[in-house]
C-alpha cells in the first residue's frame, strides 16, 4: 500500500469515527455521505445492486426505514415536536451506512481482508489514545483543544470539568465506548493471534478512563467472556500470563501518571470502583449508581411504554431527566421502535456463516450495544455505531483473510 493512500485511509477513518471539530463547524460527514452516494451510484454501481439484495442488508435498511417512519408520526402528532432524536436514527441509515458500503466495497476492490479493516480501526483507535495522552500531558494543548471544539461546535457537553480528553465528538460516551470496545478486540486478537495486541490495551482504556468510566465496564466484560470462551486452551492460558504482566505493570505506571498529573481526576475514577464495591459487597447505591438509580422511570400509561410519548428525556423535561439509553428509547418511541431498533442491529452484526474471528467481533458488539445503552443513547450517529457498521458490512463483504484463526 502507498504510503500517501495508507495516509488518506487513516485520516478518513479517525474523520468518520471520531468527527473532530477543529477547523470546520460543518459536519463533513455530511460530505463524505454524497461523495459516498456517488461513488455508489457510479463507480461501484454493480457491486452495490448485489449488496443491496443481501438478506442482511435489506433486512437492515428495511427495519431503519420504518423505525424512521414510525419516529416520524410519533414526532408529528406530539407536541412540542423535538426532531433531535429522529434526526441522530436518520444519520445512521442515511449517511452511516453509505459511508460503509463505500469504504467496505473499496477495501474489497483493493484486496483488503476482514482483518486488515479491524487492525486498520484498531490503529486508528490507537491514534485516538496518543492524542488523549499528548492533551493529558500538555495543559495548554488541552485547553486549545477544547477552545477550537466548544467553538467549532465539537463538545456536547460543556460540564466536562476535568475530563475531555482527545480529539472527537463525544468524550463522555460515544469514544469511551468506542475505546473500549477496540481494547476489547485488541484482546481477542492477543489471545488468537499476536500478543503483540496486548501492548494496545493500555494505552486504549487510558484514554477511556480519563474520560468516562463505560468503557472500562464494556472492555472487562468483553474480556470475561472472551477469557471463558478460551479458558481450556493451554496457548490462551500462557498469553493470558503475558497480558496480565502487561496490565499490572501498565496499571502501576499509569496510576501514579494520573496521580501526579490531575489528583481530582485520579480521585474521580477511583472513587467508582469505591461505589462498585459497596454496590457488589452491600447491595447499596452511593454516588453514579445512585444517581442511575433516579434515573429508571417509565411513562405513566402502559400505552405510552408501548407506543412512546415523543419526548426527548435526555437533557431535561416536564417528565424527567434520564441519561438512560433504554429510558430515552422507551419515552421517545415506546418498545416498539427500541424493539425494532436492536433487530436490525442484532440482524447486521450477527453472523453465523462468517469466520471464526467475525464471529467473535460480532458477539462483542452485540454485547457492547446492551451495555452502553445503558449509559446513554446507543442507537445515534455516534463513533461506535459508525464502527460496528463498518464491520458489520465487512463481515459481508471482505470476511476472507482470518481462516488460520481457529
Amino acid at each position: 500500500m502507498k504510503i500517501r493512500s495508507k495516509f488518506f485511509i487513516y485520516l478518513v477513518l479517525f474523520y468518520i469515527l471520531y468527527s473532530p471539530r477543529l477547523f470546520l463547524s460543518f459536519n463533513l460527514m455530511h460530505i463524505f455521505a454524497f461523495i459516498s452516494i456517488l461513488l455508489l451510484g457510479t463507480k461501484y454501481k454493480s457491486e452495490l445492486i448485489l449488496l443491496l439484495r443481501n438478506p442482511k442488508v435489506k433486512y437492515f435498511i428495511r427495519l431503519m426505514l420504518f423505525v424512521l417512519i414510525y419516529l416520524s408520526y410519533i414526532t408529528i402528532s406530539k407536541s412540542p415536536h423535538d426532531y433531535s432524536y429522529l434526526y441522530n436514527k436518520a444519520l445512521i441509515l442515511f449517511e452511516f451506512l453509505p459511508i460503509a458500503l463505500y469504504i467496505n466495497l473499496y477495501f474489497t476492490k483493493n484486496n483488503y481482508n476482514y482483518l486488515s479493516l479491524v487492525v486498520i480501526l484498531l490503529n486508528v483507535a490507537l491514534i485516538q489514545s496518543f492524542t488523549s495522552l499528548i492533551a493529558f500531558s500538555f495543559q495548554d494543548i488541552h485547553s486549545q483543544i477544547l477552545q477550537l471544539q466548544e467553538k467549532y461546535g465539537g463538545i456536547d457537553n460543556l460540564q466536562i470539568e476535568y475530563r475531555g480528553y482527545g480529539i472527537g465528538l463525544g468524550y463522555l460516551f460515544p469514544i469511551p465506548v468506542l475505546q473500549g470496545f477496540m481494547a476489547s478486540i485488541a484482546y481477542l486478537l492477543g489471545l488468537k493471534m499476536s500478543s503483540k495486541y496486548f501492548i494496545y490495551i493500555p494505552f486504549l482504556l487510558f484514554s477511556v478512563i480519563i474520560n468516562a468510566r463505560i468503557g472500562i465496564a464494556i472492555f472487562f466484560i468483553n474480556a470475561i467472556l472472551i477469557t471463558l470462551s478460551n479458558a481450556m486452551k493451554v496457548k490462551s492460558i500462557m498469553k493470558l500470563s503475558i497480558f496480565i504482566t502487561i496490565m499490572i505493570f501498565a496499571f502501576s505506571i499509569l496510576s501514579n501518571f494520573i496521580l501526579s498529573m490531575n489528583y481530582q481526576l485520579y480521585d474521580w475514577i477511583y472513587s467508582g470502583f469505591d461505589t462498585t464495591n459497596v454496590l457488589v459487597s452491600y447491595n447499596e447505591f452511593t454516588g453514579n449508581y445512585a444517581v442511575l438509580k433516579e434515573m429508571y422511570f417509565f411513562p405513566k400509561s402502559f400505552i405510552e411504554i408501548i407506543s412512546g410519548t415523543g419526548t426527548q428525556i435526555m437533557y431535561g423535561s416536564p417528565m424527567g431527566n434520564s441519561d438512560i439509553g433504554y429510558i430515552n428509547d422507551i419515552f421517545y418511541g415506546g418498545i416498539i421502535s427500541m424493539v425494532l431498533l436492536y433487530a436490525a442491529f442484532i440482524k447486521l452484526l450477527s453472523t453465523n456463516k462468517g469466520t471464526v474471528l467475525s464471529k467473535n467481533i460480532s458477539t462483542l458488539m452485540i454485547i457492547t450495544l446492551l451495555l452502553s445503552n445503558i449509559k446513554g443513547i446507543a442507537f445515534s450517529g455516534n463513533a461506535f455505531i459508525m464502527a460496528f457498521i463498518l464491520i458489520g458490512i465487512a463481515a459481508i463483504t471482505i470476511t476472507k483473510g482470518d481462516q488460520y484463526l481457529t
